[in-house]
């Protein structure tokens, strides 16, 4: 737990108030303008990807890559970063390159692979780098190469619609292999390698030897181990309280079910209940589904409610989430 201020909102000049990365209030009434704004925000839904402020995060365990300035722990880093579709962080490297980290998975999400969103655009892109270039723009552990960086926030924001389109169309196969025949191979596109790697290990004698047949690639699972994977996966991904079930990650599963339990209720963003909307939480406000992230506020269409809350959150002056 951590204490932390009421609502995005700050100070930026001589009587001039600004929310998240938002337009400049200046004068009278500034604040509350701005604060309004933020409401309206929260309220409709944001589509676009989301600065952090964090200020406003929670101590919740995430971390920041290095390669994004950041030191490890949250708010250590010298540089902005944005938050897409629960899980997916966008922010630069020292070069003023663009990436996109996956904070389910803690890895960096490349480019280089079949049917890419950018077709032959950034191998064109390489093609044009020396040898230096190439060099200075990796790290020394190859786990931040050129494969991973982008050249402007707009690829970011293809590169991550793309990744959590593919993540939904694997979310949607499970369940339909899992109703059709009780199990499913794409069980395994919600482990790690590591965990794949793993669960090839627990193969016995008879299987080893099946997975030494020229046909069967290296990373070949025999069905029995995918069947058991299969509902154990499928008990991960159902969310006992609420019957929610179409997740990318086990992880993103594991996070719903949480609030699920804790608020009955998910965070407009995805990751974590902003002050704001963890206010409206507690005021009464009614949040929508999940994969919407936005805000059903009927009680804030009320002049009376909005007279009585607005106040509280311009006054108050911290929020422990």
């Amino acid at each position: 737990m951590v204490e932390v201020n009421l609502l995005p909102v700050r100070k930026v000049g001589k009587d001039c108030y600004q929310w998240g990365n938002q337009k400049v209030y200046c004068g009278k009434d500034a604040k509350k303008k701005a604060t309004l704004q933020g409401i309206a925000i929260e309220n409709t839904g944001w589509k676009e990807a989301e600065e952090i402020d964090f200020a406003y995060v929670p101590n919740m365990g995430i971390t920041i890559p290095s390669q994004f300035g950041g030191g490890g722990s949250v708010g250590s880093g010298d540089r902005p970063l944005w938050l897409r579709k629960g899980h997916y962080l966008i922010g630069t490297s020292e070069h003023g390159k663009w990436a996109v980290y996956d904070l389910d998975t803690n890895e960096f999400i490349g480019w280089n692979y079949v049917g890419s969103p950018f077709g032959q655009k950034y191998w064109d892109w390489t093609k044009t780098l020396s040898e230096e270039e190439e060099i200075k723009y990796s790290d020394r552990y190859g786990y931040f190469d050129i494969y991973k960086q982008l050249l402007s926030f707009e690829d970011a924001i293809i590169l991550v619609d793309y990744m959590n389109e593919k993540e939904m169309k694997a979310a949607d196969k499970f369940w339909r292999d899992y109703y059709e025949d009780g199990e499913s191979g794409s069980s395994t596109s919600f482990m790690t390698d590591g965990e794949r790697r793993a669960l090839r290990y627990q193969m016995n004698d008879e299987e080893k030897e099946m997975a030494r047949h020229p046909n069967r690639g290296q990373d070949w699972i025999p069905q029995r181990l995918i069947k058991e994977k299969t509902q154990d996966v499928k008990d991960k991904l159902e969310c006992k309280k609420c019957g929610a079930k179409r997740f990318g990650t086990l992880v993103a599963a594991k996070r719903h079910q949480f609030y699920c339990d804790k608020y009955g209720a998910q965070p407009p963003n995805g990751l974590y209940f902003t002050p704001i909307s963890l206010m409206l939480l507690q005021g009464g406000g009614k949040l929508e589904a999940e994969e919407s992230q936005s805000f059903s506020l009927p009680l804030l269409t009320s002049g009376v409610i909005l007279g009585i809350l607005i106040p509280y959150f311009l006054d108050s002056r911290a929020n422990k989430v």
